[in-house]
């Protein structure tokens, strides 16, 4: 079975780059999913060429603090790091389904989705039950919540999974709140790193019946 390293949130801070080196190297995956927020605003290349070193097939997406054209000009220097932001790819037996930036509230965002156009081409893709989509907020009421108790998630995300039902969506954002809950028939995964998380290992079933495995890094 093919094996998954997702993380997200890492925010250019090098102790997080060099937590997600030592778990790659002690698991083996077989992709690495970056689900957005990874650099910093300072030095985002700095961030790139360390990742794009990590032995394991990138996939990355954008998250709100990632501009999309500092990150675009960069990425062209690192062809390792697939991009990721409104589109599809297999890995081995894997499907994967991804749309870069974040809705732009309850935070401010540099980069946010224009969630009715852009997610209604992004679910043509989906496959039930098989794709694996990557996202970077969570499903609005699902690992989601902010001070006070607010959702600050997505209802265009929590609408796709509830009519196309991809086997896992791997998403980060909202910091304190990663974790792993089934939405549906749906594996969610917020892999934020933001609060001392290490990310999560997802090992997808290899059929569209058996679930995934899953646990902390």
């Amino acid at each position: 079975m093919t094996l998954i390293y997702a993380v997200a949130d890492i925010h250019g801070k090098p102790e997080r780059i060099d937590l997600v080196r030592q778990k790659t190297v002690e698991h083996h995956p077989d992709v690495l999913v970056l689900a957005g927020d990874i650099v910093s605003r300072s030095n985002p290349e700095e961030t790139i060429s360390r990742l794009a070193d990590m032995p394991a097939e990138i996939l990355f997406i954008r998250g709100n603090s990632d501009k999309k054209r500092r990150i675009d000009d960069i990425m062209i220097h690192y062809p390792k790091i697939k991009m990721l932001n409104s589109g599809e790819r297999q890995v081995k037996n894997l499907h994967f389904v991804g749309i870069g930036g974040t809705i732009p509230i309850p935070f401010r965002s540099i980069v946010h989705l224009k969630e009715k156009q852009l997610l209604s081409a992004l679910s043509r893709l989906i496959r039930p039950r098989e794709s694996i989509l990557i996202g970077h907020p969570p499903p609005y009421g699902v690992l989601d919540e902010v001070i006070g108790g607010l959702h600050a998630g997505s209802k265009g995300f929590r609408n796709v999974l509830n009519q196309k039902e991809p086997q896992v969506y791997i998403c980060g954002h909202i910091h304190h709140r990663s974790g792993t809950r089934y939405f549906g028939k749906t594996l969610v995964v917020n892999c934020s790193m933001g609060k001392a998380g290490a990310g999560y290992l997802i090992r997808p079933a290899a059929d569209a019946v058996s679930p995934p495995e899953f646990g902390p890094a």
